[in-house]
């Protein structure tokens, strides 16, 4: 309700007053703080790693077709059935396929809706969730994930989880998601909600495959997990050190 969330907005400002240094995962968060009053003392951006990158250069399985992807949740927020209408909306003979990697079972009648508006395709492909272990596999068989959720991300996983495995992304021009994508560079933005817009992206890509090799080239591997923890410590021991100051 409206009195919750404003509730939940006075308690989190209450709790930043009390901080030293809170921590923004995305450049988007730190400017939304920003905009809200908070100073920029008091932010500090710091993207998260992964606990997993695979050995460079990553590679895939042969396929004669592009083949996109979607890994998440089968959310209406996720925005995945502007995904599926895009991709209905290719020619039925287009040499491409999409596979969509999602539990239906809590959202089931936003998955079962999604089904219904993808029974005549064959082309697409409704594979439920895995495990993470099998990620790197999954990938190996992806060419281009679509990460399209209408609602502001902050730093999705998805995203530099796909750059890990050298993989473009295709998604929305909003919040954090715009952020981690350089358009035409490692990927495309398309307008936030557009189905026509994303079909539009989407046949650029089968019109012109080797956009995706070039991309793939520029893809830079994200942050380790390691290599996150160490940007940690050092904030701690500064503040550490500005504790002891004080004490002293």
């Amino acid at each position: 309700t409206t009195a919750e969330m404003t509730r939940r907005a006075d308690v989190l400002k209450t709790t930043l007053a009390s901080v030293d240094i809170a921590i923004c995962p995305s450049e988007f968060l730190l400017n939304t703080y920003h905009n809200r009053g908070f100073s920029a003392q008091q932010m500090q951006f710091i993207r998260q790693g992964l606990r997993h990158i695979p050995n460079w250069p990553v590679q895939k399985n042969p396929s004669s077709k592009i083949r996109v992807g979607y890994i998440g949740q089968l959310a209406p927020h996720k925005g995945v059935h502007v995904l599926v209408d895009a991709f209905c909306r290719l020619p039925d003979l287009a040499e491409a396929e999409l596979t969509i990697y999602g539990d239906p079972g809590h959202f089931a009648g936003y998955a079962a809706q999604l089904r219904a508006a993808a029974a005549e395709r064959l082309d697409i492909h409704f594979s439920g969730s895995f495990d993470n272990a099998q990620v790197s596999q999954v990938y190996r068989n992806l060419d281009v994930l679509v990460v399209p959720s209408i609602w502001y991300e902050n730093s999705p996983n998805t995203i530099l989880e796909a750059f890990a495995h050298q993989t473009p992304v295709i998604t929305s021009n909003l919040g954090g998601m715009a952020e981690l994508v350089a358009h035409q560079k490692t990927g495309l933005l398309f307008t936030p909600g557009s189905a026509t817009d994303l079909a539009d992206k989407l046949s650029t890509v089968l019109a012109n495959p080797a956009l995706l090799a070039g991309w793939r080239q520029n893809i830079q591997p994200p942050k380790s997990l390691p290599q996150e923890m160490e940007e940690l410590e050092q904030v701690y021991r500064t503040l550490g050190e500005g504790v002891a100051a004080y004490v002293g």
